[in-house]
């Protein structure tokens, strides 16, 4: 495991370029995730669900993985029909900083919303 030092410092990278994207999404019209930065120094995008449609969520995903050139993993369904999107990438600007883009679609989720 890294020192402090390189922990904090590759953190601070991890944010840096969290910042150039948030800027390039606020431009373009990207809608917004849940961002974190873990104890790797990983960015994780996770959508947020609970004020979209199914589509919408899908549609977010998308556009994020497009914008950062993300590897889509093969959607999975679980037993319980929730449907979990999952896709990596590596910053274009600086390839030390790595994360992720991640949804899960819960079934049911469109005729709440809409009730």
């Amino acid at each position: 495991m890294p020192d402090n030092r390189t922990q904090n410092q590759r953190q601070q990278r991890a944010v840096t370029a969290l910042a150039a994207m948030l800027a390039h999404g606020a431009r373009e019209g990207l809608p917004a995730l849940h961002w974190s930065v873990n104890m790797l120094s990983d960015l994780i995008g996770d959508v947020h669900g609970l004020t979209a449609t199914l589509a919408e969520q899908r549609a977010a995903y998308e556009a994020w993985c497009d914008y950062l050139g993300a590897q889509r993993w093969a959607e999975r369904t679980d037993s319980n029909g929730t449907t979990h999107l999952h896709a990596v990438f590596t910053w274009a600007d600086d390839d030390r900083v790595k994360g992720a883009i991640r949804a899960r679609l819960f079934p049911g989720l469109d005729a709440e919303s809409t009730a």
